[in-house]
This record gives structure tokens, C-alpha cells and sequence, in this order.
């Protein structure tokens, strides 16, 4: 499925595909009712979209697939896996934030008490990879991220940044740009100096309403 992927909040979280062309709901799939969503946002899930991490409000984290539903709908982590839900006698049980895929998708990295990044395959999910410590300071609130997975899939350290919702995204050829302001959502094409081309005005729900219309919280992911 292509289109502008986003991730649309209200009382529930719904990965949303949207048409780039018209703002109308292509297919979407909601995330477990007690799930937060983890800053790392595209990261969260995994390169073909099929599964997805997230932690809750106590700190646990799991690991869910996609399952289809009627129509272009569906849901995530109907049957979640529970990551590093085992307490140690030492260090007692962790909490966990900051989930994330790994680039080639086989594993799940997650900040464990604000300090150490580990790793875990989900199918053997209490087998934790001590990955990195961060340095004390450099984690100062949980959407910022001061840790990072080059492509070897070694951690790296990094100041702390936090990403951010974002209202615009970049086709994949990287030709064209759509751009939200007050008055709409417009088409910029790389490198022009003329003014965007208006699409539509609304992002559309299921039942072609518009989203503004119901106060929720839009997060474009990107244009895939």
C-alpha cells in the first residue's frame, strides 16, 4: 500500500495510510489500546511494516504482528510478546522506553531504566544483548533520544535529540514534497521556486470526515 503513512491519535493510535493525492483513508491498522508510542516513530516498526514495538505507561515492552480485519482495516499486537519481562534478582524488574527495529529488521533495541540500550530477537525475547550504557547526563526526558543503529547494527551515541512531529513528507524518488500549513495540504516539487500546488484541505477518516474536525493528533511518518 502506498501513500502518506501516518500515525493519527485520540483516544486510540491508528497507523493510517492516506492517498498523497486526495487526503482519503486508505487502510489503517490500530495499536493495542494501553500502547505508547515510541519516539523513534518509523523505527517503531519494522521495514515491511508487518510488526510493531511499543512500551506502555509501567514501562513494559512488546512486540506485535499485524493481523487483517474487515475491509482495509486492521490491528496490531492482537497476540503481543512480551520483551525482557523477567526481573532480575539483582537489578529487579526493568522499564523499558524507546523501542525501536534494528535497519535490517531481526532485532528490537530499547533503552532499559534511562541508561543501558539493549537488543532482543522476538522469538527468544528474555534473551537480552547488553548493547551500550549512556553516558550519566546525557538522557534527560523521553523523547529525547541520545542513542542511534548505524547500519552494521552497532549502537552509537549522539546528543540528545528528539524528533518531533512532523507535517510534510518527501516522495520516495525525492522529486516531490507535500507540505501542511493553515490553509491546507500542498505539493512542492524539488527545486522550484513557484508556488506549492494545493491538494486537498483536510486529511480524511474512514468515513471521508475530516480528521481536524475531531481533534486528533497527526504524525506523518512519510511517503512510501
Amino acid at each position: 500500500m502506498k501513500g502518506l503513512v501516518a500515525l493519527v491519535s485520540g483516544n486510540l493510535t491508528e497507523l493510517v495510510v492516506f492517498d498523497e493525492t486526495t487526503g482519503r483513508t486508505k487502510a489503517g491498522a490500530f495499536l493495542p489500546q494501553y500502547a505508547v508510542p515510541s519516539v523513534w516513530r518509523r523505527q517503531a516498526f519494522s521495514p515491511d511494516w508487518h510488526s510493531v514495538v511499543w512500551t506502555t505507561k509501567g514501562g513494559d515492552l512488546f512486540f506485535g504482528e499485524y493481523t487483517s480485519g474487515a475491509g482495509p482495516n486492521g490491528n496490531y499486537g492482537d497476540t503481543p510478546v512480551s520483551i525482557g519481562g523477567k526481573p532480575t534478582y539483582s537489578g529487579g524488574k526493568r522499564g523499558y522506553t524507546q523501542p525501536r527495529f534494528s535497519p535490517d529488521g531481526k532485532r528490537v533495541y530499547f533503552l532499559a531504566d534511562n541508561d543501558k540500550v539493549y537488543s532482543a530477537d522476538p522469538k527468544n525475547p528474555d534473551d537480552l544483548k547488553e548493547e551500550a550504557t549512556l553516558e550519566a547526563g546525557t538522557f534527560t526526558q523521553e523523547n529525547g533520544l541520545a542513542w542511534d543503529i548505524a547500519a552494521s547494527g552497532q549502537v552509537e551515541k549522539r546528543q540528545a535529540a528528539s524528533p518531533g512531529h512532523k507535517n510534510e513528507a518527501t516522495a520516495p524518488d525525492g522529486k516531490r514534497t507535500v507540505i501542511k500549513n493553515e490553509s491546507g495540504w500542498f505539493l512542492k516539487d524539488a527545486g522550484s521556486t513557484t508556488e506549492p500546488k494545493f491538494l486537498f484541505e483536510h486529511l480524511l477518516d474512514h468515513d471521508e470526515k475530516p480528521l481536524a474536525n475531531k481533534s486528533m493528533t497527526v504524525d506523518v511518518l512519510g511517503w512510501y
